[in-house]
């Protein structure tokens, strides 16, 4: 009896004791966003210019809290704003070079979102092929390739077959490390927006506007710059919520699985020797 009860006393000290891991969150202050992103914005007369005008309220509330635009050779965690406007052509209003800070940028998509254009036709896959061509142009092999890179759609309508088919550019951008973030202005009468669009986004980073509830929209597509900006290196793998749905929250936390049967001290000192910076 008196043995049970100082094992009873050491197992009560450990489990006051033992503390509860709980995996690393992603960040959550954009300022600290380090991103390539541009904007592909339907000007259609789908859009309309109201519905147009929501979407630059958007734009400059997703990224007016704190984020930091443009280069800065002292402090690297900066974003850069490319913009496309599309209908049944696509516009580049401005690369990744040109706004050099949110001032610069909200004016600069003030002006280019101020009407709809008078068409009706409206083929995102050109908005798409523009966005890439930028990155490709931009944000790889330079200084800023390991930044991560997003488009975001602000769209009213999805048609397109052929070379006009934005699936098939949409996954090429994807497998090439692209993160898409759709939002769906529905027309009315036209219910099946965001479901399209869903197959053109990232995982868990499709939303539809809706009127009366903006403040949510803005949120979403901020969460979803936050988790892109919380990534790992290309032969890690990511923690999150459920392996099993890749729309999932990530977590911090980075693992690289290494077929090496060795010792604790050894394999600590591996690791070590892997990442010296």
């Amino acid at each position: 009896m008196k043995f049970l009860s100082v094992l009873l006393s050491i197992l009560g000290i450990y489990a006051c004791s033992a503390k509860s891991y709980v995996d690393r969150p992603c960040g959550t202050d954009l300022s600290n966003l380090w991103l390539d992103v541009v904007l592909v914005v339907d000007n259609s007369q789908g859009m309309n210019t109201d519905r147009l005008h929501t979407v630059t309220a958007n734009i400059l509330s997703v990224f007016g809290s704190g984020t930091r635009i443009g280069i800065d050779e002292t402090y690297h965690r900066t974003t850069r704003l490319g913009l496309v406007t599309y209908n049944s052509n696509a516009t580049q209003n401005a690369d990744l070079y040109l706004y050099q800070s949110f001032d610069e940028a909200s004016d600069g998509i003030i002006d280019a979102t101020r009407t709809a254009v008078d068409t009706t036709e409206s083929y995102l896959a050109t908005g798409l092929i523009l966005a890439e061509n930028m990155f490709n142009e931009q944000s790889v092999n330079n200084v800023r390739s390991h930044y991560k890179r997003v488009v975001i759609v602000y769209a009213s309508e999805y048609k397109g077959d052929g070379e006009l088919d934005p699936l098939p550019v949409a996954n090429r951008l994807k497998l090439s490390g692209v993160n898409i973030i759709t939002a769906a202005y529905e027309q009315s009468g036209d219910d099946g927006l965001f479901e399209s669009l869903s197959q053109i986004a990232s995982p868990g980073f499709s939303f539809s506007y809706d009127y009366g509830l903006d403040g949510n929209f803005v949120r979403n597509i901020q969460g979803s710059l936050l988790q892109s900006n919380c990534f790992c290196p290309s032969d890690w793998i990511q923690y999150r919520e459920s392996y099993s749905d890749p729309a999932s929250s990530r977590y911090g936390v980075c693992i690289q699985a290494v077929d090496s049967p060795v010792s604790w001290l050894a394999a600590k000192l591996s690791c070590s020797n892997k990442r010296t910076n």
